[in-house]
């Protein structure tokens, strides 16, 4: 099942993962899975926030355990998620892992040099990318 993302529009805070877990793909909702649900319910109560105040996506809309993509498949993917930030025009993009960073960042970038600071959007110097680690990565 394709999971879309979801939250307000438009929003300040825009998080986006690399792709949906088992359970997201079977609720069809982002961030709803154990390790997900857990790290939001740490994250953004720290930072005064709660789950509706923010947007949760994914780079990838469907869960594989292998996690390989055609290349349409992930260019069907990158217009989705576009097509998000257009409509939800955050303030902040948290990209969350490697891949999401990588995105977000530059291809070449290394997320363990990255991690926990702000940078400003090469595409848009109105905003700010503030890559974390992912959880599972712990």
């Amino acid at each position: 099942m394709r999971v879309p993302g979801c939250g307000p529009t438009p929003c300040d805070f825009f998080f986006c993962g690399p792709y949906p877990g088992a359970e997201e793909a079977r609720c069809g909702e982002p961030f709803v899975g154990r390790t997900s649900r857990d790290f939001m319910n740490r994250l953004l109560p720290a930072v005064s926030l709660q789950r509706n105040d923010v947007f949760l996506t994914n780079i990838h809309r469907d869960f594989r355990p292998e996690g390989v993509w055609t290349h349409e498949e992930t260019a069907a993917d990158l217009a989705d998620l576009q097509d998000e930030l257009a409509r939800v025009q955050p303030r902040i993009i948290i990209p969350i892992g490697a891949d999401a960073t990588r995105h977000f960042l530059s291809p070449e970038v290394d997320l363990d040099e990255v991690h926990g600071i702000g940078w400003t959007d090469p595409h848009d110097d109105t905003r700010l990318i503030f890559p974390v680690t992912h959880v599972a990565a712990y």
